[in-house]
């Protein structure tokens, strides 16, 4: 059994300054991840859209990618990413013609059929197919099954579990390990793509690490767990891992160095890691987005977003949906809301000064040391 590291920086990582990577810190990371002798370095999406023509790993086109990876000289396997829908893969030009050793087809599980479709397709290109089910734990143990049996039917160079949400369990993830390593054909590598949400990629990764199965398998990660909300499993933790345990010869002194360099300021900037709205949302099994959305509108009170998330229709949970969202924010707003005097031990004669946070307490300043001073209210 092999482990591999497929590094997601540039792709998952991009999920916090929009894909807003200037040539120079692309080359400056990957010039890390080949010091670091990680195995598959994932360039960036392909999205034909969205994409820029430069300073960006959201990629208008291969040909944008060849321009970019001519210019940097590295040895690892290279991949990039299609959203199934936003890149027109009969644009998509064979393998020969771009500097991609492979292609990561992420899709929904309601576009199950195109993305066999697609994956053919890209197959017959000449490209390493990665086949990415997205939200992984939506799918019954008998609809997984289904889902490898026609897997198996491809060519695919790999095949994942994708924890989008971060809320599988350790006992959630080795069930649907089991079912991969003991269905899937032998020559087809087993992968684990993880959220951080409720702190068990690295634990996760480590159980597949030591798979009874014996099947070879690909770890993702981004150095410094760098992604959206709760961030990915980090790269260097995992590389010391395998350094430690099946002597591995990773060099995470290069990765440090990224950190130190430029990831440590852009995560004081734009914060990822762990947040008790992110846990919330994977453990109701909730798309991240949600959690996002609440927290950009300064619901920071836990037990708010708690009742705010649990309304939402579990037909609705997977995918984000912008307008309900919006619509249970305003109707939380609008729920009267009403205070027990005995609670607070308001006393009936007297009043209450409430002060609002804004410029006009410094305007009213000596008038509310006035009032903060009767023995009539209450601060």
């Amino acid at each position: 059994m092999s482990v591999q590291i497929l590094d997601c920086t540039l792709r998952d990582g991009g999920y916090i300054n929009d894909w807003n990577f200037n040539n120079s810190q692309i080359k400056e990371i990957f010039t890390a991840l080949k010091a670091a002798n990680i195995d598959i370095v994932e360039c960036g999406y392909l999205n034909d859209k969205k994409g820029a023509p430069e300073n960006s790993t959201l990629f208008n086109s291969t040909g944008t990618i060849n321009t970019l990876l001519k210019k940097i000289n590295f040895d690892s396997q290279l991949v990039a990413m299609i959203n199934l829908g936003d890149f027109d893969i009969e644009t998509l030009p064979p393998k020969d013609k771009t500097l991609l050793d492979g292609i990561r087809l992420a899709f929904h599980k309601k576009d199950f059929e195109k993305a066999l479709k697609a994956a053919r397709f890209i197959i017959d290109l000449g490209y390493s197919l990665y086949f990415q089910p997205m939200i992984s734990k939506s799918y019954s143990d008998l609809e997984f099954l289904s889902l490898i049996k026609e897997a198996n039917k491809l060519d695919i160079y790999a095949f994942y579990i994708v924890d989008s949400f971060g809320s599988m369990t350790l006992e959630e993830f080795q069930r649907y390990a089991i079912i991969s390593s003991y269905n899937l054909n032998p020559n087809i590598l087993l992968g684990y793509h993880s959220h951080n949400n409720m702190q068990l990629a690295f634990s996760n990764a480590i159980s597949l690490c030591n798979n009874r199965a014996k099947r070879d398998v690909i770890i993702d990660a981004s150095i410094y767990g760098m992604g959206r909300g709760a961030g990915n499993l980090n790269t260097e933790l995992i590389a010391d891992y395998l350094n430690q345990t099946l002597n591995a010869s990773y060099n995470t002194i290069a990765l440090l160095e990224i950190i130190d360099t430029f990831l440590a300021s852009l995560m004081r900037n734009n914060p990822w890691g762990f947040s008790p709205a992110h846990y919330l949302s994977a453990s109701l099994n909730c798309h991240p987005n949600y959690a996002s959305f609440l927290v950009n509108k300064n619901t920071n009170h836990i037990v708010t977003l708690r009742n705010i998330l649990e309304k939402i229709p579990n037909e609705k949970k997977f995918s984000f949906d912008q307008k309900l969202i919006e619509s249970l924010y305003m109707n939380n707003l609008l729920e009267p809301k009403t205070v027990e005097r005995g609670v607070l031990h308001i006393p009936s004669d007297k009043k209450v000064l409430l002060i609002a946070s804004g410029k006009s307490t410094l305007e009213y300043k000596e008038l509310l040391y006035e009032k903060s001073d009767n023995p009539d209210y209450i601060l």
